[in-house]
């Protein structure tokens, strides 16, 4: 014998959309799992250590405006004396 159940069930579904913080170019949603993760598209960050102290940039970046901001980071680097290794 075979009898059947039918339930109705409320789910709660958490979309995160992403935009580009230069230039407002839309990357992408993400669905969130229920443990709480969600891929995070566009990330973007860089830290740095002088003095004992972290200095950090975090971003959401788009290709383009990331190879800009990498390009920023590099030259002003280059012009405080730095030297690539």
């Amino acid at each position: 014998m075979e009898k059947t159940k039918s339930e109705y069930q409320q789910i709660e579904e958490i979309t995160h959309s992403f935009y580009c913080d230069e230039c407002g170019k839309y990357l992408g949603d993400s669905q969130e799992y229920e443990d709480g993760y969600y891929a995070r598209l566009g990330e973007f960050e860089h830290s740095v250590c002088i003095d004992s102290t972290w200095y950090s940039l975090n971003l959401c970046l788009c290709e383009k405006c990331a190879k800009k901001k990498n390009l920023e980071i590099t030259n002003a680097l280059l012009n405080l004396g730095y030297k690539a290794d």
